[in-house]
Order: C-alpha cells, then sequence, then structure tokens
C-alpha cells in the first residue's frame, strides 16, 4: 500500500505520525518516506491541486478541472472539499466557492450500489459555470 501526503509545498514534512499509523494499523513494513514531484503522484498524471495562485479559488478550479478530465475519483475531490469547508479561509464566505465546495462534497454520491448521482456531464458542468464570469450582485 502506498499512501500520498500533500505538503501544500511546505518544505518540512512531521511523517512519524504517518507511519506510525500505518505500522499500528497493521503494516508488516514501514519505509520512507520518498518525496517526489506533484506530477509523480497517482501515476504521474501530472496533478497540481494547489493552484496557481495558491488560492482556495485556484485550487477549485484545479479540482473542477481534474475531476472533469477523469484525473481523480469522485472521492479524492469529495474528501478534499469536505476539508476545505471546514477551513479558516475568509474566502469560504464567498457564496460561489460554498457553492463549488458544495458539489465537490458530494461529487461521490452513489444513487445506487456502484452507481454515482453526479457522472462527466454534470462534471463538466460544474467546470462551465465555475468558469462563466461572475455576475454582480445589484
Amino acid at each position: 500500500m502506498r499512501i500520498w501526503a500533500d505538503t501544500w509545498g511546505e518544505s518540512f514534512f512531521a511523517c512519524d505520525e504517518l507511519r506510525w499509523l500505518a505500522y499500528v494499523s497493521g503494516a508488516e513494513d514501514v519505509s520512507g518516506p520518498e518525496l517526489r514531484r506533484v506530477d509523480c503522484a497517482e501515476g504521474g498524471r501530472g496533478l497540481d491541486w494547489s493552484g496557481a495562485d495558491g488560492s482556495l479559488e485556484a485550487a477549485i478550479r484545479s479540482r473542477l478541472r481534474s475531476l472533469a478530465a477523469g484525473a481523480v475519483t469522485p472521492e479524492e475531490v469529495s474528501g478534499w472539499a469536505l476539508d476545505a469547508m471546514e477551513g479558516d479561509s475568509p474566502q469560504l464566505r464567498d457564496g460561489r466557492i460554498r457553492t463549488a465546495l458544495d458539489r465537490l462534497s458530494g461529487a461521490d454520491l452513489l444513487e445506487g450500489p456502484g452507481q454515482y448521482l453526479h457522472g462527466k456531464e454534470d462534471f463538466d458542468a460544474w467546470v462551465e459555470e465555475w468558469d462563466r464570469p461572475a455576475t454582480p450582485s445589484p
């Protein structure tokens, strides 16, 4: 098993707790960490979820596009969105950002066993809506 940990560009990563968690969870051998560039993660699909300017808005854009392209699973973006919604970023007060995070957090909802409620058409529509310029409130 491999565990990918995103350090969000931090130069230091305290991995002892993660290693201990793997060990107490039954791992027979725990080695590493191995530091890799973002483009080496996920089989080299070139994921860069940090966004060009490091903002929550840029991160949402990156995740929406990765989801629509099939580069990530709905579970991956859903987990990230739920974590982001619990954060303390002042950007969370923006209705557009809250709507996008709400949608991303529900990307992994199931309609039935193994059948997702949302699919590629929905993800494409979310990207299109996100990329549309925001209209100012009257």
